[in-house]
């Protein structure tokens, strides 16, 4: 069996790519983040992002060493993360940011008439429980 330079060259160049990949995914996770509060929201982005993380790399890593996961595949992995922590996240998280700050603004738009009307319901229903304490227990002493 023989081993092919080309193709341990593809699996590592691949492996280094989703490594940027993941970067990426790391800062918009990052920029989500910061805009959800809570630990069980902010433990549930991280869970997303190590199954996705963990995912990718063990596929790539199957379908590039032929069934075989290698190790060098982690560490070029990890290579193209810090390459991009290092050269494009300071770039791109500020854009995820204002990306996430324009999507929740027009979701606080579209979702306005829906708070209007569970504000106007509760408010309905005070005023029947008050009316119906009023004017029935009244007769019931």
């Amino acid at each position: 069996m023989s081993v092919s330079v080309w193709a341990q060259a593809y699996a590592l160049l691949g492996a280094g790519l989703i490594g940027v990949a993941a970067g990426a995914f790391y800062d918009l996770l990052r920029a989500l983040r910061r805009r959800v509060r809570g630990p069980i929201r902010c433990a549930m982005l991280d869970l997303l992002f190590w199954l996705t993380s963990t995912a990718a790399l063990f596929l790539w890593s199957v379908r590039a060493g032929q069934g075989v996961v290698q190790l060098s595949a982690c560490i070029a992995l990890f290579l193209g993360a810090a390459l991009y922590f290092r050269t494009l996240s300071p770039l791109v998280l500020p854009v995820f940011a204002a990306i996430l700050s324009v999507l929740g603004r027009i979701f606080s738009i579209l979702t306005a008439p829906i708070r209007l009307l569970g504000r106007g319901a509760a408010k309905i229903e005070n005023f029947f429980k008050n009316f119906f304490k009023k004017h029935f227990s009244k007769g019931q002493k």
